[in-house]
């Protein structure tokens, strides 16, 4: 409720500065499609936000000639904010405002914004008119990605409430929740380091870290005692990491023509 109404403030004032007549017909609008409309354009947004910069930043990772290692690096510093956010927010919200997330958040995304447009001379990578939506050679790594890192990040959307329904108070659901993403910072390198050192073992690796996030994920929904779940939070998070190398770098390896 706090997150639409949030979205409705800022959507409110988008209709007023687009029309003079917007004012009077966002009034007769219907509230719950306007609150719809609002919090699904949002998410949107930072949605193809998200993905494009994460896109972004492993090309850069490439330019520079990164392997498997330094791509699970760069994976894993993502997942930090995520994981930080678990950890950080629930308490913050409690003792500042709702709003105190999305100020905290667009400070963080401005300075991010004038660090990359300071970058200069960088080589691009992938140039190419052929896209690769329609390759059907990258659907299985896709498949496979969001069955790891997809399922880590939507459980860290839910594990909170989750906990807090088990019993946990606002700050310990976080703390415990924040394992589903921070434990990534630690195998996605890993996972890129075992599939250097091992690379017959790539697809083992991948399939026996399927299966522990489904472990995880099972532990998760099932509920429990406290101490089940949080193992089972941080069970999905360390288990979800650690394919994030081996699929992106198969993925360049496909398409070296693309980012």
């Amino acid at each position: 409720a706090h997150d639409i109404r949030f979205a409705l403030a800022l959507l409110d004032g988008e209709l007023q500065a687009a029309t003079p007549g917007a004012e009077a017909a966002y009034a007769s609008a219907d509230p719950s499609l306007v609150r719809e409309l609002s919090f699904g354009t949002g998410r949107l947004v930072v949605g193809l936000g998200s993905g494009a910069g994460f896109v972004a930043g492993l090309d850069l990772v490439r330019a520079g000639g990164g392997g498997a290692v330094l791509q699970g690096l760069y994976g894993g510093a993502t997942m930090a904010g995520g994981g930080l956010a678990l950890l950080i927010v629930p308490p913050l919200t409690d003792a500042t405002s709702w709003r105190a997330p999305y100020a905290s958040g667009l400070a963080l995304a401005l300075v991010g914004a004038i660090l990359a447009l300071a970058v200069r001379g960088v080589r691009p990578v992938g140039r190419t008119r052929r896209g690769v939506l329609g390759d059907a050679r990258l659907l299985p790594l896709g498949a496979l990605q969001v069955a790891s890192f997809g399922l880590a990040v939507i459980a860290g959307n839910w594990i909170v409430p989750l906990l807090e329904r088990e019993g946990a108070t606002t700050a310990v659901a976080g703390a415990l929740g924040s394992f589903v993403l921070l434990a990534g910072i630690v195998t996605r390198p890993l996972g890129g380091a075992l599939a250097n050192r091992w690379p017959g073992l790539r697809r083992g690796l991948v399939g026996g870290s399927l299966i522990a996030v489904s472990a995880g994920a099972l532990v998760l929904a099932a509920g429990g005692p406290l101490w089940l779940s949080a193992l089972g939070s941080l069970a999905l998070g360390l288990a979800a990491g650690l394919p994030f190398a081996v699929v992106f770098e198969a993925a360049q390896r496909l398409r070296p023509d693309a980012p």
